[in-house]
């Protein structure tokens, strides 16, 4: 999901997932530089955090960063999605399976996301914020 037509928004919205439509895929986003074009598949998560889905004919993914995309449906294939990719590229993955949750690391400082499913589906995608503290001199996790 990308830079579509305008011409081709309407035949967009019937191939969406249901899913994704509740999740903000529906809304678009125009830039006046780019002539009868709209930017289409950003999603919006709870924690207030939009992300681009993309599709494939597996299912739709969410694409965090570099290489590292995570299906909506299914958190055993995203847990194991993310260990592979971690390990291809040198990221770092962590899988909770007790609590459905994943944590990636990329390259990048910012690269650091944890993902919630419920009911084998994913809920929830927030940014992962370093911060030093003050008094301790260490680093510590804190939700953006």
């Amino acid at each position: 999901m990308s830079w579509i037509k305008e011409s081709e928004y309407d035949e967009y919205l019937t191939t969406l997932d249901p899913y994704l439509k509740q999740l903000g895929a529906a809304e678009k986003f125009s830039d006046p530089e780019v002539e009868d074009q709209v930017f289409v598949g950003m999603v919006k998560f709870p924690s207030g955090l939009w992300l681009q889905a993309k599709p494939y004919p597996e299912g739709p993914t969410l694409h965090l960063f570099g290489n590292l995309n995570l299906p909506f449906y299914g958190f055993e294939d995203a847990g194991d999605i993310a260990c592979h990719t971690a390990q291809c590229f040198g990221y770092v993955a962590r899988v909770d399976r007790e609590h459905q949750t994943i944590e990636v690391w990329g390259p990048e400082p910012n690269d650091h996301y944890r993902a919630q499913y419920q009911y084998d589906r994913l809920v929830d995608v927030i940014r992962v914020v370093r911060a030093s503290l003050a008094t301790a001199g260490e680093p510590e996790n804190q939700v953006a």
